[in-house]
């Protein structure tokens, strides 16, 4: 274990607090990032933890206005909130029980080809194992939303110039100001209080009796690791777990 997913995983857990209270990060239209202790000389589009969360969470419910509009609102076992903390960046997926047959039978279908020798157990065998790997593989599930609110986007792109300490990349038109903290992987912390404030609006998929909904971490920042060892238990009941 690395001494990230350490850190990390106390700030997930609540063994820590959000590092950079009370400092910000102004991004100028000069391409200029400076850190500031206090906003009371500067003007300037402040952003914050909770305008994130309101904008993640508008992003959220368009995404279930898209997928039940597509016609494939049945069966439906998860949906998750994928979260590159330091790009900076959040992804939709939902899926259903057709869409995870239809992986699985793709890849069955490909594994017959390679080897036309395999016997019916072989492929009892293969697709229970094929079932476990792609059921929470969101990569390969079909519904993917990426189209976050303008002003998400605008926050997110940059939020990764200042993460990648990257200040020729900004792009803005006036001042913005970020709160230090939300470089403290908070990108988490937002997305699991949305995941929360969701469970009204969940009710419009037809469920699977064990569906669940939660924040998943992208690779580089804590992947599959973080996310089964503490972004579930946040996101979940102890039934669920």
């Amino acid at each position: 274990m690395s001494a990230y997913d350490v850190h990390i995983g106390k700030l997930i857990s609540g063994r820590r607090d959000l590092e950079g209270g009370g400092s910000y990060f102004l991004c100028t239209p000069d391409k200029k990032i400076v850190e500031m202790d206090s906003l009371s000389s500067i003007d300037g589009i402040v952003v914050s933890a909770t305008d994130v969360e309101d904008a993640l969470y508008e992003f959220c419910i368009a995404a279930l206005d898209v997928y039940a509009a597509e016609g494939n609102n049945k069966d439906v076992y998860t949906f998750s909130i994928y979260t590159d903390t330091y790009h900076g960046s959040y992804v939709i997926y939902i899926n259903n029980l057709e869409g995870l047959n239809h992986s699985v039978e793709e890849a069955l279908d490909y594994d017959r080809q390679q080897d036309l020798d395999s016997g019916d157990d072989h492929d009892t065998l293969a697709r229970e194992q094929l079932y476990e790997e792609f059921k929470y593989a969101e990569a390969d599930y079909a519904f993917m939303y990426e189209q976050m609110p303008e002003r998400l986007e605008k926050w997110l792109s940059i939020f990764s110039c200042i993460c990648m300490e990257e200040p020729r990349y900004l792009a803005i038109e006036q001042n913005y100001i970020f709160e230090k903290q939300l470089l403290d992987s908070q990108l988490f912390l937002i997305a699991i209080d949305v995941i929360h404030r969701l469970q009204h609006d969940l009710q419009r998929l037809h469920r699977t009796d064990d569906f669940i909904a939660y924040v998943s971490a992208a690779d580089g920042v804590g992947g599959d690791f973080l996310t089964t060892s503490q972004l579930l238990r946040r996101c979940l009941s102890e039934e669920q777990l």
